[in-house]
């Protein structure tokens, strides 16, 4: 469940969360003697998560559905931030880092031994058509005589509150450390007391939110096939 407003301070009311905005395609597990700054500019994408674009790049048009513009699922202007590829990533470190900013042996901070697991994730059809919304909102905000006051409203009710905080959170998160440390992941394990019970010790965390702060860290960019991707790399 996720809290629920207004006046979540107050009311203190949690609903079950809606659709998601994205949905993992592929998943890279590996070991690493260092940590990469920005994994999605080192290694290439998996196929699943190229799968159709290439079909969208022969029909696209100029203009508005410019994919340099908009990208290949975003037919709005004012949607640049939103990412075509989702890449979450999480280092799992074998050994505590250097309290003076080094690792042990005389290791750089960027030298660490470590688990690495890369989530890919592509936006549902859902967000699309949300996100494709969200300019008209925008537009009015801005007293666009040509938007029409009842599209607005209609824009605006199927517009979720998730969906506009993550948009912002696009924009802001290399730009505000504060925004940015809002984001939270969460880990749920199904069976977990049936298939893990000699881990009873995490229990507690199973299903539990987990806000990422100073240990997070915000790439984005475009992949030399024109894919717009945002990293979230968390340590």
């Amino acid at each position: 469940k996720v809290r629920s407003g207004p006046n979540y301070s107050k009311n203190k009311i949690k609903n079950p969360s809606g659709e998601s905005l994205y949905h993992p395609v592929a998943l890279r597990c590996y070991k690493s003697s260092c940590i990469t700054p920005c994994i999605s500019k080192s290694l290439p994408f998996p196929t699943e998560c190229l799968s159709g674009m290439e079909e969208f790049d022969r029909h696209a048009t100029d203009g508005i559905n410019n994919i340099k513009d908009t990208g290949r699922w975003w037919n709005r202007e004012g949607n640049e931030d939103i990412p075509e590829v989702l890449v979450i990533r999480f280092v799992l470190p074998y050994e505590s880092p250097s309290m003076f900013g080094g690792g042990g042996g005389g290791k750089s901070g960027t030298e660490c031994n470590s688990d690495e697991l890369v989530i890919y994730l592509r936006p549902t059809q859902h967000f699309i058509e949300e996100m494709n919304s969200t300019d008209n909102q925008e537009r009015h905000q801005h007293k666009n005589a040509a938007v029409s006051p009842l599209n607005v409203e209609n824009d605006y009710n199927t517009i979720r509150p998730a969906t506009r905080l993550f948009k912002r959170w696009c924009i802001l998160s290399t730009q505000d450390a504060a925004f940015r440390s809002r984001f939270k992941c969460m880990a749920k394990v199904r069976d977990f007391e049936t298939r893990h019970s000699n881990l009873s010790y995490l229990k507690q965390y199973n299903g539990r939110p987990v806000i990422i702060t100073e240990s997070g860290r915000v790439m984005k960019g475009t992949t030399c096939g024109g894919v717009r991707f945002l990293e979230m790399r968390c340590n």
